[in-house]
């Protein structure tokens, strides 16, 4: 099941402790001016063990589908512009109410090879 992941419209670099599959994570995130992109970095909250570094959000793709560490292996995490436009979220386009949404998925089976994320209304 899809969950959405509660983001901030207003602020360009904040972190937050986040539940994703009954597990806790501390999810940094920082928008880039000079790109234009927001960055995340995935940590065990408890630990602060990185987990995850450098992401770019792109529309509809998974940021950890490549990841085969225990803590994030089955999960998948993506922003998702429910406009439908496809586009890319902007500074104050993160966040429930606005164009673009995080998303996280609790995996049943292995991740697929193609991760590109759809969600349909």
């Amino acid at each position: 099941m899809m969950r959405i992941i509660p983001t901030s419209t207003t602020i360009p670099s904040y972190t937050q402790v986040t539940q994703i599959a009954g597990r806790n994570f501390r999810l940094a995130f920082d928008w880039n001016a000079r790109l234009g992109r927001w960055r995340l970095a995935i940590y065990e909250a408890e630990t602060g063990r990185l987990l995850r570094g450098g992401i770019t959000l792109v529309d509809g793709w998974d940021v950890i589908r490549r990841e085969v560490s225990d803590a994030l292996r089955d999960l998948a995490i993506a922003a998702i512009d429910i406009s439908g436009s496809g586009k890319d979220p902007g500074l104050s386009e993160l966040g429930i109410g606005a164009r673009s949404q995080l998303y996280s998925a609790e995996l049943e089976e292995e991740k697929p090879s193609a991760p590109h994320i759809t969600v349909s209304a």
